[in-house]
């Protein structure tokens, strides 16, 4: 029996990219003797008939579509498409794990899974070859005719170790992006996070499993490096390593023996993400010593409020300032993660996000719009103030998806587009000292002004400012007149 796993590879993250949660359950039904296949879509906008003949030189026995929201109207589309094809389909991962009653009703999907399904999507594989009972297979819901079937949920696996290792093969990881150009290998040491952050899934995700104090699970440190160990060998040119853990070095006993192993078993240069609760300076030791390049975490908001009373972060400035500024003095990049358009967000609580990056000094950031994912605890605060939700969007770096009352779209879009570009110039201003903090507050009124030409901003960002160049000359020359006594006193205060 051949099961086809169809994956739109189309959003947030970049295209072209593996999916280690796919590649875990082609491993799982590989290792119980089922034949697997890949369509990975990382164009949405393929032509119906060309992505029906793909599907249909598979000769799949069953469809398999696996999501994150952002992905769902991907799925709902291709759904839609293979239902002529009569091939019994289900749909798995994050997106009908939290709208599984959404997900049963797609046009086109026969049965979700909801939870990790590495033992269940292998029963479920096993009681439709044999033509036996899929009905009652656990974490499955299964709709025959008006009928729903919902099953429960079974415990979590503790034990990681004995899963297989996940089927980089399916992606042809020789031909991805991540291994040509980057040459790096994505690996996970860990299944899930202590935290609540409120605009995550963990919160949720944690509450389905009956063993759910047990949610964070690590892999033991020697099946994670003869996991890096057989990654080499099948693909010799890798020369970093990403590691996809929320809190790598949540476990302090655990990080100290991969580290220790690490050096001596794989020494390659690797980056990672963590939390700054976690840095300190023995940790911070530890990552230099194992070869660590960098660290991201999240700073998400610069307004107190927003970060610790709507975004549960619960984590102070000095504490996030501490940890970026531990990593910087060893020698360690840092990115941050940083999230526009909260509920009660202003140009002014944007503009606290930038300088708490200007004053952190991340290497790099990467910015999002707050995006209200189906189930969690943002979606309810939302809710609660009367929030329009605008639509699902392809990603959450789109458009702002949150209809504030106390922001226009195109301010969230401005603090968003030049969201670096800001960081900048605040950066080079602290550097001035005393001076430097008044031309801050000079900067800080102007950009908050109600006259402040948002739109215009907005539409050179996009290019699109030559009709704004003949209609308003003067506009024009201002903009490029002040861009280049900025970029004059960036360079003197570099």
């Amino acid at each position: 029996m051949k099961v086809l796993f169809i994956y739109p590879d189309d959003g947030f993250t970049g295209r072209n990219r593996f999916h280690r949660g796919v590649a875990q359950l082609s491993a799982c039904l590989k290792a119980n003797g089922f034949d697997v296949g890949l369509l990975h879509i990382s164009d949405e906008s393929i032509a119906p008939q060309v992505f029906l003949d793909r599907v249909r030189a598979h000769k799949p026995d069953m469809l398999a579509y696996s999501s994150i929201t952002t992905q769902y109207p991907a799925v709902r589309r291709f759904a839609g498409l293979t239902r002529g094809l009569k091939i019994h389909t289900i749909y798995g991962g994050i997106h009908p794990t939290i709208a599984p009653d959404e997900s049963i009703e797609t046009p086109g999907i026969d049965a979700i899974c909801k939870g990790e399904g590495d033992e269940a999507i292998v029963e479920y594989a096993r009681a439709f070859e044999s033509g036996g009972d899929i009905t009652s297979v656990h974490n499955f819901w299964v709709r025959q005719g008006e009928k729903v079937y919902r099953n429960q949920v079974h415990p979590l696996v503790t034990d990681l170790d004995k899963l297989p290792f996940p089927d980089f093969e399916l992606f042809r990881y020789d031909k991805l992006d991540e291994y040509v150009y980057l040459k790096s290998a994505f690996v996970m040491c860990s299944r899930g996070c202590l935290f609540n952050c409120s605009y995550c899934c963990n919160h949720q995700l944690r509450e389905l499993y009956p063993n759910k104090k047990k949610y964070l699970r690590f892999r033991g440190v020697e099946n994670v490096i003869r996991e890096i160990e057989s990654l080499r060998e099948k693909y010799p040119n890798i020369s970093k390593i990403r590691f996809g853990d929320d809190t790598l070095a949540q476990d302090k006993d655990w990080f100290r023996e991969l580290v220790r192993e690490y050096k001596k078993r794989v020494a390659l240069p690797f980056s990672t993400n963590d939390r700054v609760n976690n840095i300190n300076e023995e940790t911070v030791a530890l990552y230099k010593e194992a070869g660590c390049f960098c660290v991201d975490m999240g700073i998400e908001s610069g307004n107190d409020y927003i970060r610790n009373s709507l975004f549960d972060r619960h984590v102070s400035k000095e504490k996030m300032i501490k940890a970026f500024h531990l990593l910087e003095k060893n020698g360690i990049q840092t990115g941050s993660f940083n999230i526009i358009g909260a509920p009660g967000e202003t140009v002014s609580t944007v503009l606290e996000t930038v300088k708490l990056n200007a004053i952190c000094r991340p290497t790099t950031s990467v910015n999002s719009y707050l995006f209200p994912f189906p189930g969690s605890k943002i979606l309810s605060i939302c809710d609660e103030r009367g929030l329009e939700i605008t639509g699902l969007k392809k990603s959450q770096v789109e458009r702002p998806t949150i209809r504030l009352k106390t922001a226009t779209e195109e301010e969230l879009v401005f603090g968003f587009n030049y969201f670096r570009t800001l960081t900048r110039l605040y950066k080079s201003l602290y550097r001035l000292g005393w001076a430097g903090g008044r031309l801050a507050s000079v900067a800080d009124t102007a950009i908050c002004s109600p006259y402040f030409p948002y739109r215009f901003f907005n539409l050179i960002y996009l290019n699109k400012a030559a009709v704004y160049s003949e209609r308003y000359p003067r506009l024009v020359g201002f903009a490029k007149k002040i861009y280049r006594r900025y970029k004059l006193l960036f360079n003197k205060a570099k």
